[in-house]
């Protein structure tokens, strides 16, 4: 593979994987996440994620199933070649990230549909902990497009669109 990743872009690729990692995110597909970030090409072949990240095929095809399951990556046919070509899904994957949407109201409609199954004398408790889950993830359904609009107005018009570190 041509023009591959520096020694230090890798090292950081492997620290912002492990730090994914921390946060609940499977190991393996952040590390083929963040291999697709760090490269200089606009994707990469199964056969040079593996050649880069020292792993096996098997390892390569779970985590890509598992990011593209996500809208992280996505798959094309390289032309004249029977080889597939992964790439991110998009410039600005921190869209995926953030707004896993389905994921919240599937959340939410699920604590609201079996909230009933806790109004048993005694379980007040209980119900209050599901409502609040419920209520929880429909207040991030809301708060996350107009967070979504901040970043983009923030990315495209500079720090003087009030970011702060």
């Amino acid at each position: 593979m041509t023009n591959l990743p520096s020694e230090e872009a890798r090292r950081f690729a492997e620290e912002i994987a492990g730090a994914f990692h921390a946060q609940g995110f499977p190991r393996m597909p952040a590390r083929v996440l963040m291999a697709l970030t760090i490269s200089p090409a606009q994707g990469l072949t199964a056969t040079q994620l593996r050649g880069q990240l020292g792993v096996s095929a098997a390892a390569i095809s779970a985590a890509i199933s598992y990011t593209q399951s996500i809208d992280l990556v996505r798959v094309r046919s390289m032309p004249g070649a029977r080889q597939q070509i992964y790439s991110l899904a998009r410039d600005d994957w921190y869209r995926a990230v953030i707004s896993r949407s389905a994921f919240y109201r599937s959340m939410a409609g699920l604590c609201d549909q079996h909230l009933g199954d806790f109004d048993v004398p005694g379980n007040e408790p209980a119900r209050d902990r599901i409502e609040d889950m419920g209520r929880f993830f429909t207040f991030l359904l809301a708060k996350f497009p107009p967070l979504i609009a901040e970043w983009d107005s923030a990315r495209h018009h500079g720090p003087e669109a009030g970011e702060q570190r």
